[in-house]
């Protein structure tokens, strides 16, 4: 039960950050991201799915 919780708020956390970086940004396929902390950039994909963007032009850093 509690896992079940725990999952709910972290999808509704992870919608909310990508509304804000969707209203802070505006992505085109010339658009370069660094990505610094988010491992293996599954996150921002998700983030910009569908909305027309190029792949190679995001970076991904971490430690």
């Amino acid at each position: 039960m509690i896992k079940k919780l725990i999952e709910k708020y972290r999808r509704s956390a992870r919608k909310q950050r990508a509304s804000i970086f969707l209203s802070c940004f505006s992505i085109n396929k010339s658009t370069i991201i660094l990505d610094l902390g988010s491992e293996d950039g599954s996150a921002i994909h998700d983030v910009l799915k569908g909305r027309g963007y190029k792949p190679e032009n995001i970076y991904c850093g971490y430690r």
